[in-house]
């Protein structure tokens, strides 16, 4: 028997909803099937060998008929037919067009289907009717989006070691997220991707966040295979929605196999966790890159630029919903609501609250309109009846759902007095009765895990203020709740106290027991839009805010910037423990109309030797005209580096006390620099740990630094080649600094 193979096409991470080929129909006895018609139809076959080996003839064997009959290939396919037929009780049309369809004969075959096959409508028996189900595929289902995404979609291989994650490309997938791939990865074409798969590197695990495209390339697979275009070691190819197995038992996938001679085929379905090990191939699905998004613009408005340009315009003033677009389908949406929108003259979306709310109101406006009532709907409390109980009755299941981590629902889990056409005809939930796979009744879904959770956040809004209260304490410290949560602030602009010193309360404190702010709760503010939120969390945790995430989205560095902006007043220290990009400290500035005088301390740790990035640090610190202490510890490590900008930042601190630029490559240029740059008639403290491991450095700098700094308290030259000349200048220096108590 030759070598067959199943390609599971696992998502995870995913809200969508795929669609089977099937169902699939046995074929039953034919009559035409004789050793007549099958010599009568192989009379152009000329490479009869290969099919010998398709239809499971021992190489022994077709050897042996090329011997008897001399090469002769009329004879030599007499034989082996005859051979065949006798030999193989499984011997049928559907079996010898496969293995026509395998050894690169389809035309062949597909004459030999129209001929002799009496297939019923409906029902793929064969390869060649499963590879034709594959072909008629879309790219998505239905006309939205007007253009497919697939093309613009990106790949990356992820790779299993501890290497350090600052490549190029680790910047441009999309980051920030619960849902995001944080590991190590490189970029590969669609192509490379599958050329990679063997039959023994067979499991390929794609996986991504919501939306990315992954739904869109397993149906491009899936159609690209039935087409022959890739994987064409692959003798069985099926499209598996797999939240199907998280509702039901697999009671009809063995009865499918059955009509593909695979009943000995063991079928397991295993878990996130166990996939991750078990896979020889893994990849992630990574959306779109920025300039994609004003290409797919552009394609999508080619009949109206002006168009294109004023959507683009759009997402360049509002960073927060350009960042949403790096995922496809969020992009579709922004779009589709863009022109609703302007055709309605209503306000564009702020949030991704209002993304989801104004798609849901324009969803339900739509469902009117296709069933002829012209109704206003302003917004999701103005729902007419019935359908607005029939809409808290969606919302309500997709709390339940989403609470106890599903992606599918049945039947049983929606109100009974709601029928399956009720509730799917609104349009936010769809009922799969292709359950061929599975079994059992149909599988409900909604349209996606985003619109899932928008739903339930809406439903958490509706119930009673203790109510609600007591769903923020059960869900706050629940990863799969928090775009939930974010979404009820959203929906409610955190109008109650008690609701926001409830999140706040859970989340201030740190692993050592002190107060701080952190990214998380900046999102719950800025979906909130409610500025006086801002004041009250930052006045809780002491003024102090730190940012360690590794990586900042775009839609960070909006939130912290309007965060910033709402809270001047209350904002004291701002560390940022994390990789920052020119473009984000930008946004920043750009949020802050206003000097933010509160801010005293300003810690920064990350690798600053970029021209652009210390261009856009030194615009945002002019924001923070009253900073007493400047942490750039180890943000300045290469030996080539133009220090002229530390002397227009020291400029921008008049007030500076505190200064640290331990573990900075300093060298001659650098201490030029600092000596001119500033009196230092406040500092009060100064780290130059391992600034000058050089021998060539004039020492006298020093001792003119210092003499400059007659408040200075604490002195730290730990780690530096100082040599008799530093020693020299700083005996010199040493009676101008009366107020040393600590000298290292």
């Amino acid at each position: 028997m030759p070598f067959v193979l199943i390609m599971q096409l696992l998502l995870l991470l995913s809200g969508d909803v795929e669609t089977n080929p099937g169902p699939l129909g046995q074929h039953t006895e034919d009559p035409t099937f004789t050793f007549k018609n099958v010599i009568r139809a192989l009379r152009p076959v000329i490479q009869w060998k290969s099919l010998g080996v398709e239809l499971e003839i021992s190489a022994a064997k077709i050897k042996e008929i090329d011997n008897n009959n001399r090469g002769q290939v009329a004879e030599c396919k007499h034989d082996m037919v005859q051979f065949w037929l006798e030999s193989d009780s499984s011997s049928s049309w559907r079996k010898l067009i496969d293995a026509l369809i395998s050894n690169d004969q389809s035309v062949l075959a597909e004459e030999i289907k129209n001929t002799y096959c009496q297939i019923p409508q409906g029902e793929y028996a064969t390869i060649s009717d499963l590879k034709g189900a594959y072909c008629n595929l879309r790219p998505a289902e239905g006309d939205f989006p007007p253009v497919p995404t697939f093309s613009f979609t990106n790949l990356a291989l992820i790779k299993d070691t501890t290497e350090t994650k600052k490549s190029a490309f680790f910047y441009e997938t999309i980051q920030g997220s619960v849902d995001d791939v944080i590991e190590t990865k490189v970029t590969v074409t669609y192509e490379d991707l599958f050329r990679s798969m063997t039959s023994k590197n067979r499991i390929l695990l794609l996986e991504g966040r919501p939306g990315c495209g992954k739904t869109t390339l397993t149906r491009k697979i899936s159609k690209d295979w039935g087409e022959g275009e890739i994987l064409k070691f692959i003798k069985y190819l099926f499209l598996i929605p797999l939240r199907q197995f998280y509702a039901t038992p697999i009671t009809g996938l063995s009865n499918i196999l059955q009509y593909f001679d695979m009943n000995d085929l063991e079928v397991n379905i295993k878990g996130n966790a166990e996939l991750r090990e078990s896979a020889h191939i893994r990849g992630e699905v990574l959306g779109f890159l920025k300039e994609q998004i004003d290409e797919y613009i552009d394609k999508s408005y080619s009949n109206n630029l002006s168009k294109a340009s004023e959507v683009k315009a759009y997402l360049h003033n509002h960073h927060n919903i350009q960042h949403m677009c790096y995922v496809p389908l969020h992009l579709v949406m922004i779009m589709f609501i863009y022109d609703s929108c302007q055709d309605q003259r209503a306000p564009l979306p702020k949030t991704e609250t209002d993304v989801y709310n104004l798609f849901t109101v324009m969803s339900l406006v739509r469902y009117y309109t296709k069933i002829g009532k012209d109704i206003v709907l302003s917004d999701l409390q103005s729902i007419p009846s019935p359908e607005s109980a029939i809409f808290l009755s969606i919302s309500k299941v997709a709390y339940n759902t989403t609470s106890a981590s599903k992606t599918s629902l049945s039947l049983h889990d929606i109100n009974s007095e709601f029928s399956e056409s009720d509730v799917a005809n609104l349009g936010f939930i769809v009922v799969d009765k292709k359950i061929g796979f599975t079994g059992g009744e149909p599988i409900l879904s909604f349209v996606h895990l985003t619109n899932q959770e928008f739903l339930a956040a809406y439903y958490i809004s509706t119930l009673t203020s203790d109510e609600q209260l007591k769903a923020i304490r059960e869900h706050i410290d629940q990863s799969h709740m928090q775009v939930v949560l974010k979404f009820f602030c959203g929906i409610t602009k955190l109008q109650n106290l008690d609701h926001w010193t409830a999140i706040i309360d859970n989340a201030l404190i740190d692993e050592h027991g002190k107060k701080m702010v952190i990214l998380n709760e900046l999102h719950y503010v800025f979906e909130s839009q409610n500025g006086q939120r801002c004041s009250e969390l930052f006045s809780k945790a002491g003024g102090k805010l730190i940012i360690k995430n590794e990586t900042l989205s775009l839609l960070d560095y909006c939130v912290i910037g309007y965060c910033l902006e709402s809270a001047r007043d209350t904002v004291k220290n701002i560390t940022f423990q994390c990789q920052l990009t020119a473009e984000g400290l930008c946004i920043i500035a750009q949020k802050l109309t206003r000097f933010v005088e509160s801010v005293k301390e300003l810690d920064i740790y990350d690798d600053l030797c970029d021209e652009d990035k210390v261009l856009a640090l030194m615009e945002l610190f002019q924001k923070f005209p009253n900073v007493e202490s400047l942490n750039l510890r180890g943000c300045f490590k290469e030996e080539e580096w133009d220090w002229t900008f530390l002397g227009d930042l020291l400029m921008e601190a008049p007030h500076l006390q505190t200064l640290n630029l331990a573990q900075n490559n300093l060298g001659p240029n650098g201490m030029e620099i600092l000596c001119d740059a500033h009196s230092f008639s406040n500092l009060k403290e100064l780290n130059l740990m391992g600034c000058f491991k050089e021998e060539q450095w004039d020492r006298t700098l020093l001792g003119d630094l210092l003499m400059e700094s007659r408040q200075l308290q604490t002195l730290c030259l730990a780690g530096n080649n100082l040599g008799p000349n530093g020693m020299r200048a700083l005996c010199t220096a040493s009676s101008s600094l009366s107020n040393i108590t600590e000298l290292k």
